[in-house]
C-alpha cells in the first residue's frame, strides 16, 4: 500500500539500512552477547538481513524514480526479495534453535 503512495511516504535511504528496523537493532545487540557457537550463524543472519534491506530499498527507490509501480509490485510479489525473505526466516529459525 505504501509503495502505491498510501500513508506516510517511504524513504529508500532508510529502508536500505539494516540497522534501522527492530530486527536489525536486535541482531546488532546480539553480536555483543552471542556465544562463539552462535557467532557464525548470527553473522550469516546479519548478512542476509542486510541483503534483504538493500533489495527492499532498491524497490522503493525505483518507484520514487518513476518506474512503473506495477513492475515493482510484481517483483515484490515474485522477485528476489521473496527468496531473500525465505532464506532470512530459515536462518533466523536456526539461530533461535541454537539459543
Amino acid at each position: 500500500m505504501r509503495i502505491r503512495g498510501d500513508g506516510k511516504p517511504l524513504s529508500w535511504q532508510i529502508i536500505c539500512r539494516d540497522d534501522k528496523c527492530f530486527l536489525g537493532r536486535w541482531l546488532y545487540r546480539q553480536q555483543r552477547v552471542c556465544t562463539a557457537e552462535q557467532r557464525p550463524l548470527l553473522d550469516k543472519v546479519i548478512t542476509q538481513h542486510a541483503a534483504f534491506h538493500k533489495i527492499a530499498g532498491n524497490l522503493v527507490r525505483r518507484v520514487q524514480q518513476n518506474e512503473e509501480i506495477a513492475d515493482v509490485l510484481v517483483e515484490l510479489r515474485d522477485g528476489e526479495i521473496v527468496n531473500q525473505s525465505v532464506h532470512l526466516v530459515t536462518l533466523l529459525n536456526e539461530l533461535i534453535d541454537l539459543k
